[in-house]
């Protein structure tokens, strides 16, 4: 009965026993090979243990048999499998003004101004307008980072009530190659890529204070990610410390700031939809019936039953019968007959 695998598997995946969901649902699709909610459990036990190219293959493949809810996880993969980007996104970036250019500020102002003054387009080009020095040269040449290379590996964060995580991008890492060194208010990230090459660090000084017991990180085979547990329940206003005041979160929100995704899409909405989804999914084929007898049977009163039970029992299955007045007469057992191509063997017990 693949309507038993199918929700076992159910179970499994929201127990994030993801091995034991995988091989409920192969059982599924194997009992019943046009189960699409079979493989669409399937695909979600694979997403789980980071087997996204096996995952989306079989998402696709649930699609084109026709299942209608393959669309978020199919592009949930491709955001995966692209280092976190869903393919064909343009992203705008704007680049932070420096306080010690108002100088050019004006300039461009003054620029603006002559296009749209004809009478007065002459006299503004025999006066050109020059920025002038800014006082303070340090704000032209701000400090040198605390990474070796800040730009080399994409990154991203994300919070709740209790932690911030921190993800970046970097494919086919192993333990061996990262060192992470947590202190209260700040990360040290080291990576070293190849022997014999200097080893690329990342020093974040982090918005507000962590708490370096419970932090961790983990690896997967497209990126690194870094929970930080925080020290005290404050919305962070950005990932690293910078002038402005820290607000404190009321207590119970849970409330996302930032999508872990480039997409911008919030997974955690679609994941509750899809496990709404299969809470509510139709069974087929043999689930599909099963599932009738089985309203039947809570909705019968005594007789019918007590008939659904005495011919389905007596008969080895191959008799179901509702009508209590024609069962209570017959003996099943002698009258049974064995599906085409079988035999009826009684063996002593």
């Amino acid at each position: 009965n693949s309507n038993y695998y199918l929700h076992r598997a159910a179970t499994n995946i929201k127990l994030r026993n993801y091995k034991k969901a995988l091989t409920d649902s192969e059982q599924a699709v194997q009992v019943f090979p046009g189960s699409t909610t079979g493989r669409l459990r399937k695909g979600i036990a694979l997403f789980h243990l980071n087997r996204f190219k096996d995952a989306k293959d079989v998402f696709e493949e649930a699609q084109r048999l026709g299942h209608k809810n393959c669309g978020l996880w199919i592009r949930k993969c491709a955001a995966e499998l692209n280092g976190g980007k869903v393919p064909g996104e343009i992203k705008q970036v704007s680049l932070p003004q420096q306080k010690g250019n108002k100088s050019l500020t004006d300039a461009k102002s003054v620029a603006a101004s002559s296009s749209s003054s004809p009478n007065t387009q002459s006299s503004q080009r025999s006066t050109p307008v020059r920025a002038a020095k800014p006082k303070n040269t340090s704000q032209l040449h701000p400090p040198p980072s605390s990474s070796s290379n800040p730009t080399k590996y994409r990154q991203g964060w994300y919070q709740n009530v209790s932690t911030v995580c921190v993800t970046l991008y970097a494919r086919g890492l192993k333990a061996d190659q990262v060192k992470i060194s947590f202190e209260p208010k700040s990360v040290m990230i080291v990576i070293h890529e190849s022997p014999g090459t200097a080893p690329w660090t990342r020093k974040l000084d982090l918005f507000s204070d962590i708490d370096t017991q419970k932090s961790s990180y983990r690896l997967t085979p497209f990126k690194l990610e870094i929970n930080l547990h925080k020290g005290s329940a404050v919305d962070w206003a950005a990932l690293e410390a910078r002038t402005g005041s820290v607000v404190k979160r009321p207590t119970g929100s849970n409330d996302m700031r930032k999508s872990p995704y480039a997409s911008g899409t919030d997974w955690n909405a679609v994941e509750k939809k899809i496990a709404k989804e299969l809470e509510e999914d139709k069974p087929q084929g043999e689930a599909a019936l099963q599932a009738l007898f089985q309203k039947i049977y809570k909705n019968a009163d005594e007789n019918t039953r007590r008939a659904m039970n005495k011919s389905y029992q007596t008969s080895n299955g191959t008799v179901l019968s509702t009508n209590w007045t024609e069962v209570a007469k017959k003996d099943y057992e002698k009258t049974r007959q064995a599906p085409k191509g079988q035999e009826i063997v009684d063996y002593e017990i």
